[in-house]
Order: structure tokens, then C-alpha cells, then sequence
């Protein structure tokens, strides 16, 4: 055994493992998103970027019906991209914290395309 593995919320910069060369290091408070035992390295999420994992992950783009459909590349006049607080049954709070979602999903469109 080379080393062991960094748990969660650690890092390596040099080979994401605990050895003789180097220790793990604990991720900022505010950059505890790393993915995977044995990072190399601390990231954190936007609640865009989990809202955007999550739309993958129940195949948005297949499933949902178009009109609900969240674009994640929509831009405002100004050319920036639209908060996600405005998506298709995403509500948020008065500080633009997502609170609620209402997805536009049956269970038979469910099982047809997710299961």
C-alpha cells in the first residue's frame, strides 16, 4: 500500500493520498464539494451547478415537457444568464435561495424514462 486514500472534505494537491511525502488538508469551510475520496484538490457548488446536476440526473431534457424545460445558457438583455430562481417551478426565497421545487413529472413519465 502506497498510501490512503483522502476521506472527504481533504485533500492532496499531489496525488490525493495520505503517504510519507504528504499529508491530507482539511477544504475551507466554504469549499466542501469534493466528489471523490482522494481529491486533489477542494471545489464548491453554486446551488446553479446542483440544480444543473440534479436536471441530469432526471434527464430534463427528455423528459420534461418543453415548456418546462430549464436552459441553463438563457441570457438576459445585459447577457448575462438568467437566475435560476426564474426557471420553471423553481421558487426562491428573498435572498435567491432555492426553497422549492415543483417538477413537472408523472410517475409514468417517470418510470418510462429514469428507471
Amino acid at each position: 500500500c502506497h498510501g490512503i486514500l483522502c476521506p472527504l472534505w481533504f485533500y492532496n494537491e499531489e496525488n490525493g493520498y495520505a503517504s510519507e511525502r504528504g499529508a491530507c488538508i482539511e477544504c475551507p469551510e466554504h469549499q466542501r464539494a469534493n466528489p471523490y475520496l482522494g481529491s486533489i484538490g477542494c471545489q464548491s457548488f453554486a446551488q446553479r451547478d446542483v440544480l444543473h446536476l440534479f436536471y441530469g440526473v432526471m434527464k430534463g431534457e427528455q423528459a420534461w415537457p418543453l415548456d418546462s424545460r430549464w436552459n441553463f445558457n438563457a441570457q438576459n438583455n445585459e447577457g448575462e444568464l438568467i437566475n435560476e430562481c426564474g426557471f420553471e417551478g423553481v421558487s426562491c426565497d428573498d435572498d435567491g435561495v432555492i426553497d422549492e421545487l415543483t417538477l413537472p413529472l408523472s410517475s409514468a413519465i417517470l418510470a418510462q424514462n429514469i428507471l
